[in-house]
C-alpha cells in the first residue's frame, strides 16, 4: 500500500516538478510534515527545494496579531488575576494543578468558539443542582457520593462551598485573564485560534504570507478551524486532502467515520489522488503481560529483532514503518536503547521532561 502523504506528494511533483517550492503545505502536526519531505525527495530523486511545511498552529500563529505566550507566564498571570478576583491566599504551588486545568479549558472554550459567559453560568447552575438529590434514591446517592468522595464532597461543608464560589468567578477570571493578556499583545493558543476565526467569520481581508495553501490529513475540526479553512477556500487559495481510504475510517459503524462525507462535503480537493485501499480486514493483536518497564523495553527488542529475522522489517529505512507507542515518557531511553543496532534510522515523536534526563540527574558542581 502505498502511503497517503506519498501520494499527495507525487501529484504535486508531478505538477510542479522543481517549482513545488512555491507551495505551502499545513499539516496537523510536525511528523506528518517530516515524512511528506521524506517522499518528496525520494519522488525527486534529486535535490530541490523544499516547500513550505507549517503545522495548523503556525497557520493560525502567522494570522494571528497576537504572540504565542510563555506557559509559566500565563500560570503566574492566571494567579495573580484568580487570587485578586476570588481574593483569596492560596499559594502558587496549590493553585498550579487547578491552573493548569483552567488554562486547558479557556483553550478548549475558545478553540470551538463557545460563548463564555452562558457555559459557565450553565456550568455554575448545574453543580449547584446538586444540592437537591430528592431525585435520586438513597443507592444512587451513595453510589455518587462514593465517586466524588474524593474531589468534591456532596455535604454542604467549606470544600463544596469553596468548589462553588470558584466556578462563580469562572467568566470574570476568563475575561480578566484574557484582558491581561491582550494588553501584552500575548495569547493562549486558543485566543489566538478565537481572534483568526473571528476576523474570518467576519469576512475581514487577512493579509496571507502565502499565494496557496494546501491543507493535507486534517481530520476532526475544531469550528475555529473550520472557520477558518472555509474563508480561504472562499478566497481560492485552499486546497484539501483526507486520508479517509483505509476502511476501518470509512466503516460507518466506527465513530470516527463522522467527520468524512462532512469534510469532503465542504473542503473537497483541487486534484485527485490515485485510489489504493487496501483490502477491509481486522489487524492482528497480541496482547504480553509484562510486569516492569525494563522488562518492557527489552521484549521491544526481542520483537524487533523477530521483525529483522523473519524480513519483515528489510532495511534500516523500513523500520519507519513499524510504530512502537509507549505510555510513559520514562520508557523513552530503555526502549532507545532497546532497539536493534540494525535499525539504523528512527523517529522520536514524544516529549520528555528535563527532570528525567542526564543533565538534571548531574549533581552540582561545589562553589
Amino acid at each position: 500500500m502505498t502511503p497517503f502523504l506519498h501520494r499527495v506528494a507525487q501529484v504535486f511533483y508531478s505538477e510542479y516538478g522543481n517549482e513545488v517550492y512555491k507551495l505551502s503545505f499545513v499539516f496537523p502536526n510536525k511528523r506528518a510534515g517530516v515524512f511528506f519531505q521524506k517522499y518528496l525527495a525520494e519522488i525527486a530523486g534529486k535535490p530541490v527545494f523544499s516547500p513550505r511545511i507549517i503545522t495548523i498552529q503556525e497557520l493560525f500563529e502567522s494570522l494571528s496579531a497576537y504572540r504565542t505566550a510563555d506557559r509559566t507566564d500565563m500560570l503566574v498571570t492566571l494567579y495573580q488575576q484568580y487570587n485578586r478576583i476570588g481574593r483569596s491566599e492560596e499559594l502558587f504551588d496549590d493553585f498550579l494543578y487547578w491552573g493548569e486545568i483552567l488554562l486547558n479549558d479557556f483553550n478548549d472554550l475558545d478553540k470551538h468558539l463557545a460563548d463564555a459567559r452562558q457555559l459557565f453560568i450553565n456550568i455554575h447552575n448545574l453543580k449547584s443542582m446538586d444540592d437537591d438529590l430528592s431525585y435520586l434514591t438513597p443507592e444512587q446517592v451513595a453510589a455518587i457520593r462514593r465517586f466524588w468522595a474524593t474531589f468534591m464532597p456532596y455535604e454542604g461543608n467549606e470544600t463544596k462551598r469553596e468548589f462553588l464560589e470558584t466556578w462563580q468567578i469562572l467568566f470574570e477570571l476568563y475575561t480578566a485573564f484574557r484582558d491581561t493578556l491582550h494588553k501584552r499583545g500575548y495569547a493562549y493558543e486558543g485566543m489566538l485560534f478565537r481572534e483568526v476565526a473571528e476576523r474570518a467569520r467576519q469576512k475581514e481581508e487577512i493579509e496571507l504570507p502565502f499565494p496557496e495553501l494546501v491543507f493535507v490529513g486534517l481530520n476532526a475540526l475544531t469550528p475555529s478551524e473550520a472557520e477558518l479553512m472555509k474563508y480561504l477556500k472562499n478566497r481560492g487559495v485552499a486546497d484539501f486532502y483526507w486520508d479517509y481510504e483505509s476502511p476501518l475510517v470509512r466503516d460507518k459503524k466506527n465513530r470516527a467515520s463522522r467527520w468524512i462525507q462532512e469534510n469532503l462535503l465542504h473542503f473537497p480537493s483541487k486534484r485527485l489522488l490515485n485510489t489504493d485501499i487496501p483490502a477491509a480486514k481486522k489487524p492482528d493483536i497480541h496482547l504480553i503481560g509484562i510486569p516492569s518497564g525494563v522488562g518492557q523495553a527489552k521484549t521491544v527488542n526481542r520483537l524487533l529483532s523477530q521483525l529483522l529475522n523473519d524480513k519483515n522489517i528489510t532495511g534500516p529505512n523500513v523500520g519507519l514503518n513499524t510504530a512502537i507507542v509507549l505510555p510513559d515518557e520514562n520508557l523513552l531511553l530503555p526502549v532507545l536503547y532497546s532497539i536493534p543496532q540494525a535499525i539504523e534510522k528512527i523517529n522520536v515523536t514524544m516529549g520528555y521532561s528535563l527532570q528525567h534526563s542526564s543533565a538534571a540527574s548531574h549533581p552540582k558542581p561545589r562553589s
